[in-house]
């Protein structure tokens, strides 16, 4: 899908004075303009932030499952020490 002038000029501005770019699944699905070096490397940049955002959220979440069973296993251990 290509982003029309007035989407692109926006997308750039953004990211240019407020530092934020576009993410998600919506980045697969933008195509530039032929020659439209700008936009591509806006893309081609927005989309490795992304991927660098994934990577730190999903290894956020592989560190909260494990606390989150070490902390069941030691509430466990604990219930059966009382029970003895």
């Amino acid at each position: 899908m290509k982003a029309n002038k007035v989407v692109r000029d926006f997308l750039l501005e953004i990211q240019k004075t407020k530092r934020v770019a576009i993410e998600g699944n919506i980045l697969k699905v933008i195509e530039p303009e032929e020659g439209d070096t700008e936009f591509s490397t806006y893309l081609l940049t927005a989309l490795e932030k992304d991927k660098e955002a994934r990577k730190k959220r999903l290894e956020v979440t592989k560190q909260v499952q494990e606390r989150n069973r070490e902390l069941l296993a030691s509430e466990e251990e604990k219930i059966l020490k009382l029970k003895h």
